[in-house]
């Protein structure tokens, strides 16, 4: 059974109009694990040093948002009183986070359905079909965010996914960021996940992850997903470049 603390947080969270969710349930201050214990100090030495986007654990931030993160569990959160912050303002990095990746006025999609799979917004009730899918696939996804990714570990646990998947749904919400999971088309299975995430390079208008399941790896599901993504992004986003880290040159390619 989940925490019902983490529990409590992660809905506060999703249910304000600020704030996001750090991914390691210890990096939380909740009295779950020693705070000497190793995932402890990892989550700790994550957070001190993020520069760039944070998943699972040691995973780093793309933002620097180490203070956005502290201020949000000062005003919202019991964690602050725990750790004894003292901030009330609006830090750099919170503002930061909350910059959106799209025009106000586009409507952003729910979900999409092909004839082989669905598409739709990542929340905090997938948990254990994301879950089930990473934990059965670590070895072929290790390295999709990148090289130096060690995402997913083989100790990740079901509350370090669900906080990920909160993470994901507020970043979603605050349209920041867009994680869509892939599932069959009765909702019986995950078969893999999409991120629409802000570039870091200049000229590019917004970076593509996606993966899929190592089960569905020798069907062409991957090759297939591709293709819908990029059909979708020319045909309903409002993008103009996009890059797709590890898949295609990151000179960008032009859609429009």
């Amino acid at each position: 059974m989940l925490p019902s603390m983490l529990m409590i947080v992660i809905n506060r969270l999703l249910d304000s109009d600020t704030g996001y969710i750090e991914s390691n349930v210890d990096a939380l201050a909740f009295p779950m694990t020693p705070a000497s214990s190793q995932s402890g100090t990892s989550s700790c030495k994550a957070l001190a040093n993020c520069s760039e986007r944070l998943f699972v654990m040691d995973e780093p931030l793309r933002y620097d948002c180490w203070d956005g993160f502290r201020g949000y569990l000062l005003r919202y959160t019991f964690g602050g009183l725990l750790l004894g912050w003292q901030n009330t303002s609006q830090s750099d990095g919170e503002q930061t986070l909350n910059k959106q990746l799209i025009p106000a006025d586009f409507t952003v999609p729910d979900s999409l359905d092909t004839a082989d799979f669905r598409l739709r917004m990542l929340t905090i009730h997938d948990v254990v079909k994301d879950y089930d899918a990473v934990m059965t696939s670590v070895k072929s996804l290790q390295g999709v965010f990148g090289e130096g990714s060690s995402w997913p570990l083989e100790t990740l646990t079901l509350e370090q996914d669900l906080i990920d998947l909160g993470w994901h749904q507020k970043e979603f919400q605050r349209r920041s960021s867009f994680a869509y999971t892939m599932v069959a088309l009765n909702e019986s299975r995950c078969l893999g996940c999409m991120y629409i995430y802000p570039p870091t390079y200049a000229g590019v208008d917004a970076e593509i992850i996606f993966w899929v399941r190592e089960s569905e790896l020798k069907t062409g599901l991957e090759q297939k997903l591709f293709e819908t993504i990029k059909k979708w992004m020319k045909d309903t986003w409002p993008f103009v470049t996009v890059i797709y880290p590890g898949r295609e040159s990151v000179s960008g390619v032009r859609l429009k």
